[in-house]
Order: C-alpha cells, then structure tokens, then sequence
C-alpha cells in the first residue's frame, strides 16, 4: 500500500474510532447523570447557561453555584476532556454540579475549539481567554477571584497545566502572556488523569510497556489536535506539552497548588507522575493520588468504589484552598 493510501485508511479509521469514542463517553455521562441523580442535584443550584467569554460560537460557559447566598466563594474553571476532539460542558454537567454542590464552589463550565476543524493552539488560547474573563467576572456571580482553581480531566488537564503555566512563565505566546500579566492568579490547579505530552506519544512507552493500541490512540490524539501522525517535540508546541516546560526550568511567578489523580491502569498515569515530580522539583505544593487497577476517564464511573474515593480526595484538597 503506498504512503498516500496509508494515510488515508489512518483517517478514516480514527475519524470513525473518534465518532466511536463520542458516543460512548456521552453514553457514559448520560448513565452517570441517572446514578448520582443530577436533577436533584442542579435543582439545589443556580444554573447560568451559555454565557459568552469570547467572540466566537464555542466560546460560551456555564455557571453552576449554590443558591444560598453569603460570603464570596472560591472559584472553578473548569475545562472537559475529550481528547481535543469531543465532549462539551454539556456533557460535564455532572462534575460541575458535584464541585458545586459538594465544595461549594462557583464553577465556571467552559467550552472550548475542538480539533480537528480547530488545531491546536486553539483550545490553549479560548482555556487561557475563558481564565481571563473568569477572573476578572466572577466576583459578580458571588466568587472570589483571589480564590480560583484551574481544574480539567484528560485533555482538560493539559489545558489546566497549560493555564497554570501561562499564569507563572513568561512566554512569548500572546494568550500565555496575557494570563502572564494579570493580576488575579490562581492558587490551585487539578490536571486530572491528564494527557500532558501530546507531541510525543511514544514517550508513555519508554517509562512503561504499553500495548499497541494504546499507543496508536496517543497517535490519533496527535493527528487530531496538531495535525501529525508521530510529531516532533519543538518550542512552538510547548503548551501541547505543558509538562516539558514545568520539567526544565522553575517558574518565574509562584506556581499553583497542584492536585493530580490518575488509575494505575490509565495510559496517562505516567504523564501525572511526571507533573508531580517536576512540582516537587522546584518545591510547589503537589498532590498525587494514584487508584489501583482504574482505567481512563473511571472519574464518570460512579458506581466504582474507587470512584468514590476519588471525589472525596479531590474535594478535601479543594476544602484547602
């Protein structure tokens, strides 16, 4: 088969995989929402819906708080996963609502540009943008912007890193500069079983034996979000790979408090012992929680023991804060 031909049963075949992998983590949210019974939950919260943050149609967010009033509370912003390419706020409506409920927070639930129609460095600029406008906005839907947590899962914790990062390195980038030069920083970040390294997919193998298929949904990752199959790593593609800036060199600002949690059995578990051990490095508080044999994305499987666990360790560290 030649090259040409090669490729274009590589885009078909993750075109339809991608397809595949949408409707099963919307599947799986749809039967989270009936476990944990999200209509009594949200019916407890004031519930804002498609508020824009920026100029273009996927630049909307929800706000999710509970409706006693009082003191300001603490911020989320948080970004979906998805592998860059699916998912939305819709289909988070649960995490947000259980942040809100659960540790009283206001959390702002952002969309983002997908790939492939949007390449990166789409979804780092709206996160970065959506940072911006949450901090400068929250306080008139009762939030504290001296409290804000950048918080996301999968590839919402790669734009959470990325935000975090933007917010304690210079940068030339004009979207990380922005978040650079704002007053109002964020005291947490939870990059949560994140995809961290997107420009090297082999790099999960060289810590770890991975299984070709594992290794070919890295790939398909790649191709969608910066248009290459097996790319290189380079300077332009530093906030797709958030974490090799974190590892060379210490921030310039005070980093976030960092909370990481992944399965022992994620193809990204890898990626959150690095995050932790390059905070640990340059002496940022970091916290890394690992759940014995859970697979990717076990945070929407509520019916998991470990599950469990797992949101109430996120929900202490967020009581810290």
């Amino acid at each position: 088969m030649a090259v040409a031909d090669q490729d274009l049963a590589f885009t078909a075949r993750h075109k339809l995989r991608r397809a595949l992998i949408h409707r099963s983590l919307s599947t799986l949210a749809r039967f989270g929402e009936r476990k944990i019974k999200l209509g009594e939950i949200e019916a407890g919260l004031a519930i804002l819906r498609d508020i824009p943050y920026g100029p273009a149609p996927e630049h909307l967010l929800d706000v999710v708080r509970p409706r006693s009033a009082g003191v300001a509370r603490p911020v989320m912003l948080y970004l979906h996963g998805g592998a860059f390419t699916t998912c939305s706020r819709q289909t988070h409506r649960a995490v947000a609502a259980l942040y809100a409920s659960r540790a009283g927070y206001v959390v702002f639930n952002a969309d983002y540009r997908l790939a492939p129609r949007y390449r990166y460095p789409a979804a780092i600029e709206d996160a970065c943008a959506a940072y911006r406008w949450v901090a400068e906005r929250c306080a008139q839907y009762g939030g504290d912007p001296r409290r804000i947590v950048i918080a996301g899962e999968s590839a919402g914790g790669n734009l959470a890193l990325g935000v975090a990062v933007a917010a304690s390195y210079l940068r030339p980038e004009t979207y990380a500069r922005a978040v650079y030069e704002h007053p109002v920083r964020p005291v947490g970040v939870m990059p949560l079983m994140p995809v961290l390294q997107v420009s090297d997919p082999l790099s999960r193998r060289r810590a770890r034996e991975l299984p070709d298929w594992a290794i070919r949904i890295l790939e398909i990752l790649a191709m969608n979000y910066i248009g290459e199959r097996r790319p290189h790593s380079t300077d332009a593609l530093l906030f797709a790979d958030p974490i090799r800036l974190l590892e060379a060199t210490a921030p310039a600002k005070p980093f976030p408090r960092v909370f990481t949690g992944v399965g022992t059995a994620d193809l990204c578990e890898e990626d959150a012992k690095r995050l932790h051990l390059a905070a640990q490095r340059w002496g940022i508080a970091s916290e890394l929680h690992q759940y014995q044999g859970e697979p990717h994305a076990f945070q929407a499987m509520w019916w998991r023991p470990l599950t469990q666990q797992f949101w109430d360790d996120t929900m202490v560290f967020l009581g810290t804060l």
